[in-house]
C-alpha cells in the first residue's frame, strides 16, 4: 500500500525509530482505515505495541499479520512479543519459523538465541549468535551481543575478549560499544582497565554530563578525587537534576575534605530521590563524620527499617555500629558490628561452624579481617579467648613474625601462630571466629587497655637533657583508604615537625623519608616494633603504625583528622584526652570543618608546641 510514494510500514517504523510513537502510531492507523487487511500496517501496529510496552497488543497484532502475510520478520516480532510475554516455547516456535524460511538474516537467528536462552538452551544460543556473526563478521554489534550472554553465563574472559573485538570492529567515533566495554570491565571489578574507556567516551561526547558523571564515579573510586572534582561539577551544573551526580560528588567533597560542600551536596541528592537507600546512607556517613551522631543515626535506622535485606540495609547496620562506638555504647554496638561482615564480597569459608562464645572440647580458629591496624586493635582479645579453649590464630604475613616472637610468648593457654590463608589446621580445630568478632562473642562492654606482654609503659614521656629526643613520624596511611586524604598529612607539615631542635628524628614510613629523618630499616612490622620500641616517642596519623607503636608501651601522639575513626572518638577517650586503648596515646584533634588547606594547622602547631617544651 503506497503512502505518499513509501510505504505505510516502512514511514512508520521510521518514526518509531527516532522516537515518535504517537506519529507511527496515526500512519499505520491510517493506512488499517483504508485497508483494514493490510499485513504490512499490521506488522507496524505490532511494533509500535512493543516499543510502547504493550506485547500483549504486539502479539495480537503480529499474530494477525502472519495469518494474513507470512513474512519471515513478521514471526521475528511476534517471536520477541510472545517471548516478552512469558511464552517462551511459542516464542521460539515462531523464531524458528523466521531463521528456517531466511537462514542468511542475522537477525532472525539473533531473535532464536534469545529465547534459547531464556529456555534454558544457552549452548544451542551461542550458537545461533555465532551464526548472526558468521553472516556479519565485521558488524560489531553482534559481537555486543555475544559479549553480554557470555557474560551472563559467568564465561567473563571470553565476553571481555568478545566485547573488545566489538570495539576494534566498530568506527573510531563509535560510543555504543566503547561505553559497553567500559561498563563491563567495571562489573568484572577490572576497574583501572574501565578507566580509559571511560575516558573514552567522555572524549567522543565532551559535553555530555553523563560521560563525565559516569567518569569522574569511576576516578574517585580509583583514588583520584582531584581528577574527579571538576568533571562532577560540571556535570552537576549541566544536568542539575541528577541526584546520583550530587551523590557522588558529594563522596568526593568529603573524601577531600570539604565537609560543609558534602553537606549540600548530599542534601541535594537526598531531595531528588528521597526514597534511595544508599544516598541516605552516604548522608549518614557524612554527618557522622562531624560528629552530628544523633541524626546520623537516624538515617540508618531509617535505611535498615525501609530498606530490610539490601545492601544498603547492610551498610546502614555497620555504619550505626561505629556510631554506637564513637558515643562509647559498646554493649549496643558489637552485636551490630557484626553487619561488617555482609560487606565483605568474599567471605572466608572454613570447615568448622562459627564460635558461639562458650567453652568447647576443641580449637578455636582466630582469622584475620580488614586492614593491619584493625588486627592489632583486635589482637588484645586473643588471650581472653586463649582461656576459654585452645586458638590456632591466622596472621597476616607482614605481622606474623611480630605476633609469634613479641606477642604469643606472654600469652596464657595453647595459642598455635599459623600464617593467614593456611589450610593445615591442628586436629582438634572445631570451630572459627573472625578475629574482630570477638569482643562480641566474649561480652566485652568497655574498653580495655593493651600493651605487649613483657612491655612496659614509658608514660610520662620524660624530658631528656643528657640527649636529643628519638621520635618516630608516619605521616602518611594506605592510599586506598577511603579518606586516605584526609587522614594523611601533606609533606610540608612534618616538614615543620622536623624543623623542632633537640630532637632525632626516625621516619617510620616503609622506603619514605623526609630530608633531616633517619630511615626505617628494611624488614616487616616486627622490624618496625623493634625500632619504635627503642625511641621515646611516636608521631603518627591514624594508622597500623599507630597501633604498633602503642602496644610497645611508647608514647604516641596522634594527629586525627576532624570526625575521625570510631576509636579514636569522645567516647573512646578519657577526661585527659587520652585513648582509653592503649595507656600512653595523646590526640590532638583537627577543629576546621571545611578547610581541608588549613585543617592540619592547629593540631601540627599543638605538636610542635609539645616537642618544644620537651
Amino acid at each position: 500500500m503506497q503512502d505518499n510514494g513509501m510505504m505505510a510500514e516502512e514511514r512508520a517504523l521510521a518514526l518509531l525509530s527516532q522516537g515518535d510513537a504517537a506519529g507511527a502510531l496515526a500512519i499505520a492507523q491510517a493506512a488499517l482505515d483504508r485497508q483494514p487487511d493490510d499485513a504490512p500496517s499490521m506488522h507496524a501496529m505490532a511494533c509500535i505495541a512493543r516499543q510502547t510496552g504493550r506485547n500483549d497488543l504486539a502479539v495480537a497484532w503480529a499474530g494477525r499479520a502472519v495469518q494474513t502475510a507470512p513474512e519471515p520478520h513478521f514471526h521475528i516480532t511476534l517471536g520477541l512479543a510472545l517471548l516478552a510475554e512469558g511464552h517462551a516455547e511459542p516464542a521460539r516456535a515462531a523464531l524458528n519459523v523466521a531463521v528456517l524460511q531466511t537462514p542468511d538474516d542475522p537477525r532472525a537467528h539473533l531473535a532464536i538465541a534469545e529465547a534459547l536462552e531464556t529456555s534454558g538452551r544457552p549452548g544451542d544460543a551461542e550458537t545461533a549468535i555465532r551464526n548472526a556473526i558468521r553472516l556479519r563478521p565485521l558488524e560489531s554489534g553482534y559481537r555486543l551481543v555475544l559479549g553480554q550472554f557470555l557474560y551472563r553465563q559467568g564465561r567473563i574472559d571470553e565476553a571481555l575478549s568478545a566485547l573488545h573485538e566489538a570495539v576494534s570492529l566498530a568506527p573510531e567515533h563509535d560510543i555504543a560499544s566503547r561505553q559497553m566495554l567500559a561498563v563491563f570491565l567495571d562489573m568484572s571489578g577490572r576497574l583501572r582497565d574501565a578507566e580509559p574507556w571511560f575516558a573514552a567516551v567522555r572524549a567522543l561526547l565532551p559535553d555530555d554530563p553523563a560521560a563525565m558523571a559516569n567518569h569522574g564515579a569511576v576516578l574517585f573510586r580509583l583514588g583520584r578525587p582531584d581528577e574527579a572534582y571538576p568533571l562532577l561539577v560540571r556535570s552537576a551544573e549541566l544536568a542539575p537534576a541528577a541526584a546520583e551526580t550530587w551523590n557522588n560528588l558529594g563522596l568526593v567533597q568529603m573524601n577531600l575534605g570539604y565537609l560543609e560542600d558534602a553537606s549540600s551536596s548530599f542534601s541535594r541528592s537526598v531531595s531528588l530521590a528521597p526514597d534511595r537507600p544508599g544516598i541516605a546512607v552516604n548522608q549518614g556517613t557524612l554527618l557522622a563524620e562531624t560528629g552530628d551522631f544523633t541524626a546520623a543515626s537516624g538515617r540508618y535506622l531509617h535505611v535498615m527499617a525501609s530498606a530490610p535485606g539490601t545492601a544498603d540495609a547492610v551498610r546502614a547496620e555497620f555504619n550505626l555500629a561505629t556510631v554506637r562506638l564513637s558515643e562509647g555504647n559498646f554493649s549496643e554496638a558489637w552485636p551490630l558490628f557484626e553487619a561488617r561482615r555482609g560487606l565483605t564480597s568474599v567471605p572466608p569459608s572454613f570447615p568448622f561452624p562459627e564460635w558461639d562464645g562458650r567453652e568447647t572440647g576443641g580449637r578455636l580458629v582466630i582469622y584475620a579481617e580488614q586492614g593491619l591496624g584493625d588486627f592489632l586493635h583486635f589482637l588484645r582479645y586473643v588471650p581472653e579467648a586463649a582461656r576459654l579453649l585452645p586458638v590456632a590464630l591466622l596472621v597476616p604475613p607482614p605481622l606474623l613474625r611480630l605476633v609469634r616472637d613479641l606477642c604469643a610468648p606472654g600469652w596464657p593457654g595453647d595459642i598455635v601462630i599459623l600464617p593467614a590463608g593456611s589450610v593445615n589446621f591442628p586436629e582438634d580445630c572445631t570451630c572459627s571466629v573472625p578475629l574482630l568478632s570477638l569482643p562480641y562473642r566474649l561480652g566485652v562492654s568497655a574498653p580495655e587497655p593493651f600493651i605487649l606482654p613483657g612491655m612496659l609503659p614509658r608514660s610520662p614521656l620524660p624530658c631528656r637533657e643528657d640527649r636529643d629526643v628519638k621520635a618516630g613520624v608516619f605521616w602518611s596511611g594506605n592510599p586506598d583508604f577511603q579518606f586516605d586524604r584526609r587522614r594523611s598529612l601533606p609533606e610540608r607539615y612534618p616538614g615543620d615537625i622536623l624543623r623542632v631542635p633537640g630532637i632525632r628524628f626516625t621516619s617510620l614510613q616503609p622506603g619514605r623519608k623526609l630530608p633531616g629523618m633517619d630511615p626505617l630499616p628494611e624488614g616487616d612490622m616486627l622490624t618496625t616494633a623493634q625500632k619504635i620500641i627503642g625511641l621515646d616517642l611516636v608521631i603518627t596519623v591514624d594508622s597500623a603504625v599507630a597501633h604498633l607503636a602503642a602496644m610497645t608501651g611508647c608514647p604516641v601522639w596522634l594527629l586525627n583528622r576532624y570526625g575521625g575513626d570510631w576509636r579514636w572518638c569522645e567516647g573512646s577517650t578519657g577526661t585527659d584526652g587520652k585513648s582509653l586503648w592503649y595507656p600512653d596515646v595523646t590526640i590532638f584533634r583537627q577543629t576546621e570543618r571545611n578547610d581541608p588547606e588549613t585543617a592540619w594547622d592547629g593540631p601540627v602547631r599543638a605538636v610542635i608546641r609539645a616537642l618544644e617544651a620537651l
